[in-house]
């Protein structure tokens, strides 16, 4: 492997030592994807790096250099933060907590990993949304009928391994895109009139498909009530008013469901 692949220096290695592989891409949505482990070191210099690789580590460092990724000798990473709705069994499962995927229902999912091998798979898969990107798992016998459907190999897996996986989701990933904030006040002219009910029944609502942030101004806490949980008040921001942040409101707010938080209170 010529030294110039790799997105990071190769730090000092000798014949006989074992390295794991990363494959990263920068930009809008950085990623990390381990594609090889163990992999022995037969020589180096100062221009290029010999492993000893098995036919499954050569396609994964194939398919990734194909996709654009440099490659990075191991250090530890954080799990990738990509949404997926599998369409598989315990194998797709499997792979899917080692790649440190988030599994979502289809509406939130940034693509879908099916194996078409599963009968019961197929049938969930025909389901999703037809814009949803896909990464399929294949047979062999079923890969002709791929490719007369014009599916393209970058989407295309023989094995649920992490490995060869990795690489694919992360050349089907969609283009990042910038998410907008929108701000929705509600008000009324008097108490009692049912705004803190309404503010906690669109806030679920909302909180599955966007994160969402609730500011009670009312100052009773009945929003947190509603939502079945105890707020601080705003007194604890109130050092702070020169210089508040978001990261302050991140630190007082309370987490009422996943995606949903609430900042103030009595």
């Amino acid at each position: 492997m010529p030294l110039a692949w790799l997105a990071a220096p190769l730090a000092e290695v000798r014949s006989g030592d074992s390295v794991d592989l990363l494959a990263v891409r920068s930009g809008d949505r950085p990623l990390a994807v381990a594609i090889a482990a163990d992999l022995r070191v037969m020589g180096a210099d100062e221009r290029s790096v010999v492993f000893e690789v098995d036919e499954e580590s050569a396609t994964a460092i194939a398919t990734a250099r194909a996709s654009g990724f440099a490659h990075r000798s191991a250090a530890p990473i954080d799990a990738l933060t990509v949404r997926v709705a599998l369409c598989g069994g315990a194998e797709l499962t499997s792979a899917a907590q080692v790649l440190g995927l988030i599994t979502v229902d289809a509406a939130r999912a940034d693509l879908a990993l099916v194996d078409l091998r599963d009968a019961e798979a197929v049938s969930s898969a025909a389901a999703l949304p037809p814009a949803l990107p896909r990464v399929v798992v294949l047979g062999d016998e079923q890969i002709p009928v791929a490719s007369a459907l014009g599916i393209s190999d970058r989407s295309v897996a023989r094995s649920c391994e992490p490995a060869v996986l990795g690489p694919l989701i992360a050349a089907t990933l969609p283009p990042a895109r910038r998410g907008s904030t929108r701000s929705v006040l509600v008000t009324s002219a008097r108490g009692g009139a049912g705004r803190s009910l309404l503010v906690a029944n669109v806030a679920r609502r909302l909180a599955p498909l966007r994160s969402t942030l609730c500011l009670d101004l009312s100052g009773d806490g009945t929003l947190g009530w509603w939502l079945g949980v105890t707020t601080g008040g705003w007194s604890d921001l109130e050092e702070l008013t020169d210089e508040l942040t978001a990261e302050h409101l991140g630190v007082v707010a309370t987490e009422a469901a996943p995606g949903l938080r609430v900042v103030g209170g009595p």
